[in-house]
């Protein structure tokens, strides 16, 4: 098969400046694809050491450039569903079209590392009430709209271009949180991680 079976596609991917969002970029884009990269900082790899030293370029952006593809990297706050939209426009109108979307961004109520006085320490908790029944409002509002909403408003802004296109993909990454519900962040986190659990029924059954 060939390495270039992607070629002439397009694929997004949300929170691909770096971790796992970033491998997804790279690897779409080793297989021909042209990228879209959204994170909310194009440079958060920055934060962590270990990550600066994988990194080939100054963000992912630039190292998709150096495979050949052509690429666009945006900074957007994804909780805000016309951003999002607006986000997915631009994209469609500078690459042409979208064939893939991987909604990997998320954080729940850990600090984003950019948050921390100490990116490489421990990951600290936001909500410090101690147990799920006492959770404030604004930390189950962050987490349903950084796991979540995120997720939804990505996949309810490519999914009309994907209609047109009677083609396309959506992938959606959780995690083991949505499997268990022990501890106090996982049962706040694990509520927001679980729809994505559930098979993506594509862009031809979204009511539009």
């Amino acid at each position: 098969m060939s390495e270039k079976k992607l070629a002439g596609k397009v694929a997004l991917i949300t929170g691909a400046a770096r971790g796992l969002g970033r491998g997804y970029a790279l690897r779409l884009a080793g297989l021909g694809a042209d990228i879209a990269v959204i994170d909310r900082n194009l440079h958060g790899a920055e934060v962590y050491e270990f990550e600066r030293q994988l990194m080939t370029g100054d963000t992912v952006v630039d190292e998709i450039e150096a495979l050949g593809r052509r690429v666009m990297g945006l900074e957007v706050d994804l909780t805000d569903r016309s951003a999002a939209e607006q986000a997915v426009a631009g994209i469609v109108d500078t690459l042409g079209r979208v064939d893939i979307c991987v909604c990997n961004a998320g954080g729940g109520t850990i600090a984003f590392a950019d948050e921390r006085d100490d990116p490489e320490g421990e990951r600290v908790d936001l909500n410090t009430t101690g147990t799920p029944a006492d959770t404030p409002q604004d930390m189950l509002t962050r987490v349903m709209d950084t796991d979540l909403m995120t997720c939804m408003y990505t996949c309810m802004a490519v999914a009309p271009y994907m209609k047109h296109q009677r083609s396309g993909k959506i992938v959606t990454v959780s995690s083991t949180a949505g499997l268990d519900a022990g501890g106090t962040y996982h049962l706040r986190h694990g509520q927001s991680r679980d729809h994505s659990l559930h098979p993506d029924p594509g862009p031809g059954t979204w009511p539009l």
